[in-house]
């Protein structure tokens, strides 16, 4: 007996070498697609978004500790005390949606999209997209829809990849086997 006797393998393959295939729809969840030209370009996009993102999240969570200062220094000069704490908080609700924002297309969209499912990645970076053209992410909201439209073109892209169920070759067409020898004389 050898050292793992008795263990159960966690793996794709039967005891025999071959492929297990009542086990190989469980492995297939976590293996990466095919990647094309447009998912990379919408993975991209994403990304540019994900760092504009963090900025406008930065910003307003940075704008807070400024405009608490300036409520300091209007409330000793006039007292008006109310709308400098409203629009604080209206700072640290935008800040606060921003790394949610982060997060969410961080989960949905970026790892989805290196993965090659663009299928699944697509609606949400589509709402995000336009949940950030309200939020006031102007710049990331674009970028998150251009990222759709590239999604949906990378979605396309995959599904002419496969023939018949079968996923293409990466370098397009398969190797053309060498011509059969010449006949014997």
């Amino acid at each position: 007996m050898g050292a793992h006797a008795g263990c159960e393998r966690d793996s794709l393959f039967s005891a025999d070498g071959y492929v297990d295939k009542g086990r190989q729809d469980s492995f297939q969840v976590n293996t990466p697609r095919a990647l094309t030209s447009s998912g990379g370009t919408a993975k991209t996009l994403i990304l540019i978004g994900l760092v504009f993102q963090v900025l406008v999240g930065i910003v307003f969570l940075f704008g807070l500790g400024l405009l608490v200062l300036l409520t300091a220094s209007f409330t000793l000069m006039t007292g008006v005390l109310g709308f400098s704490y409203f629009l604080a908080l209206v700072w640290i609700g935008f800040g606060l949606i921003d790394f949610i924002f982060i997060f969410l297309v961080y989960t949905f969209s970026y790892r989805q999209t290196s993965r090659g499912y663009y299928q699944e990645a697509s609606l949400p970076t589509l709402i995000v997209g336009i949940l950030s053209l309200i939020f006031g992410g102007v710049i990331t909201g674009i970028l998150y829809i251009l990222a759709y439209v590239k999604l949906r073109d990378a979605i396309q892209e995959q599904q002419q990849m496969t023939f018949r169920g079968f996923p293409a070759y990466p370098q397009g067409l398969p190797p053309t086997p060498p011509p059969p020898p010449p006949p014997p004389s």
